[in-house]
C-alpha cells in the first residue's frame, strides 16, 4: 500500500487544507491522543460532506431539529439538502426546507438521532441551492462514502434508493428481495454493476475509477480487484444533472428506510491509506471504538508537553523514506531542555513493542529515518538542560562523522582506556589518530 508522493507544493496545499505543518514524503494526520477526533480529521477535499453529527455546521451543535442537512464539503451551501415529503394529493413538497420535522398530511419526515437522521421512508433529501436545484457533475474519478443503520429486508420497497440521480445514475439502490446493495454508475441492468450481499446495510465505499474503468464498492478499506464488489467497464462516463436525492430518487417510490449517518464524495480516487485513516475516525466518532492504524503509519509523541520535533505529534503515511527530526534544544514555559534521543515501538497485532532508547549526540538535532512498510511510535525524550550532568554521557556520545581532531581531557589514552595522570602524550581521538 503505497502512498502518493507529495512534491513541496503538494505538501504545503496539504498543510493549508489540513490546519498543520507538513513536508514531502509524508502525509500528517492529527492523532486523537493530542486531539479529539472531529469533521475536520478526515481526508481533505470532500466536495459533499453531509456529518451526521456536524449536521448544521464544521464547528456548530448537533441540531435535533433542523430540516436542513449542511454540506460541509468544498462546494458548500450550493450543495445543502433539506427535507421533502410526498403530498397526500400526489408529488412532492418543493421549493423550500419545511419549517420543522413535525408530520404533514400524515406523512412522518423523519427525525435527528445523535449522529445520524432516520428515515421512515415518507420522505427524503434533496439538493438545492441559491433557490434552485444543485447542479452535479462528477467526472471519472470520485469516492463515495458513507454509513447507514438499516437492512435490506426493512425496506418498504423492493428497490430503495440511498442516493441517486435520475434513479439510476450515481445510485446506491437496494435490492430487497435478494439482499444486496448495488453501486450504479450508469444506466443498466443490476449484474453489470458491483454490489455488496448481506442483509445488514452498514459502511460502504464506492470508488470509479476512470484510469483503470473500473468501479468498486465494498465495505472494507481494502479495494477490491476481483469478485462481487469489483466491475470492469469498456467505457466510464461521468454523470451530470440539476440535483440529486439522499435516500430516495426523483419518481414517487423508492424511498430508504433506516438511518443515514454520513455521506462524503470527494472528486479524486482515494487511496488505501486514505481510505483506512477515515475509517479510523469514523470508527472514533460513530462507534466510540479504535480501528487498525494505516500500515505506513508513524505516530509521534513526546515525552515533555510542548517539546516537539520538526514534525507535529500526530499521525503520519511516509511514501519510500522519511528522516523525523528533533531541535538540540527547546524552550518550554521559560525552561529550557535538551533533545536526549529518542525511543521506538513496532507496532505487534493490537500493541506495541517495549521502546528501545535511542540516545542523541550531545546538543545535537536527533533524526530518526523511517521508512515505508514501517509501523511505529517515536517518542522523543528531553531533559532539562540544568540537569545534563545526570544523563551519563560518554565520549561515544559526541558527533564523531568528520571529527579529524579531538583531545579529551577524561578519555586521554584513548576512547576505551583508563585515564593517565602521569601520561606525556596526549592522545587524538579523532580519524587522523595521533602522530
Amino acid at each position: 500500500m503505497k502512498t502518493r508522493t507529495l512534491t513541496a507544493l503538494g505538501a504545503l496545499a496539504l498543510a493549508v487544507a489540513a490546519g498543520t505543518p507538513a513536508r514531502a514524503g509524508i502525509k500528517y494526520w492529527d492523532s486523537q491522543a493530542y486531539k479529539p477526533y472531529d469533521v475536520d480529521c478526515y481526508v481533505p477535499g470532500a466536495v459533499w460532506n453531509y456529518d451526521g453529527i456536524r449536521n448544521v455546521g464544521a464547528t456548530a451543535d448537533h441540531s435535533t431539529t433542523t430540516t436542513t442537512w449542511k454540506n460541509l464539503g468544498s462546494t458548500g451551501a450550493n450543495n445543502d439538502v433539506w427535507v421533502r415529503y410526498q403530498k397526500s394529493g400526489g408529488g412532492w413538497s418543493n421549493g423550500s426546507a419545511p419549517s420543522s420535522l413535525d408530520p404533514v398530511d400524515g406523512k412522518n419526515l423523519g427525525s435527528w438521532t445523535a449522529n445520524g437522521f432516520t428515515f421512515t421512508g415518507d420522505s427524503e433529501w434533496r439538493a438545492a441551492g441559491s433557490g434552485s436545484v444543485a447542479r452535479i457533475d462528477t467526472g471519472t474519478n470520485y469516492t463515495i462514502q458513507a454509513l447507514v443503520t438499516a437492512t435490506a429486508s426493512g425496506q418498504t420497497y423492493n428497490t430503495a434508493y440511498l442516493m441517486s440521480v435520475q434513479k439510476d445514475h450515481f445510485a446506491f439502490a437496494v435490492d430487497k428481495s435478494a439482499g444486496k446493495l448495488y453501486w450504479k454508475t450508469q444506466s443498466g441492468n443490476t449484474s453489470d454493476h458491483p454490489f455488496i450481499s448481506g442483509d445488514d446495510l452498514g459502511y460502504m465505499t464506492a470508488i470509479l475509477n476512470g484510469t483503470d474503468k473500473t468501479a468498486t464498492f465494498f465495505s472494507g478499506t481494502e479495494i477490491p480487484t476481483t469478485g462481487d464488489g469489483f466491475h470492469q467497464y469498456s467505457t466510464v462516463s461521468g454523470k451530470g444533472d440539476n440535483g440529486y436525492c439522499l435516500c430516495g430518487y426523483t419518481g414517487n417510490d423508492g424511498q430508504f428506510v433506516g438511518t443515514i449517518h454520513f455521506y462524503r464524495y470527494y472528486q479524486k480516487v482515494l487511496t488505501e491509506e486514505e481510505l483506512a485513516w477515515n475509517r479510523v475516525v469514523d470508527e472514533a466518532r460513530f462507534f466510540g471504538r479504535k480501528a487498525p492504524l494505516p500500515v505506513t503509519n508513524v505516530e509521534v509523541a513526546t515525552a515533555v508537553a510542548g517539546a516537539t520535533g520538526a514534525e507535529p505529534a500526530g499521525c503520519y503515511a511516509v511514501d519510500g523514506r522519511h528522516t523525523f527530526v528533533a531541535p538540540a534544544t527547546v524552550n518550554v514555559g521559560g525552561i529550557d531542555y535538551v533533545c536526549t534521543g529518542y525511543t521506538l515501538e513496532t507496532r505487534s497485532g493490537d500493541g506495541w513493542s517495549e521502546p528501545v532508547f535511542h540516545k542523541a549526540a550531545l546538543y545535537q538535532p536527533c533524526a530518526c529515518v523511517v521508512t515505508e512498510g514501517e509501523c511505529v511510535r517515536l517518542t522523543w525524550q528531553w531533559a532539562k538542560a540544568a540537569g545534563l550532568k545526570n544523563l551519563g554521557y560518554t565520549v561515544h556520545d559526541y558527533v564523531w562523522d568528520g571529527l579529524e581532531t579531538f583531545y579529551d581531557g577524561i578519555c586521554n589514552q584513548g576512547t576505551n582506556v583508563a585515564h593517565s595522570y602521569t601520561a606525556t602524550n596526549w592522545v587524538n581521538l579523532g580519524s587522523i589518530g595521533y602522530t
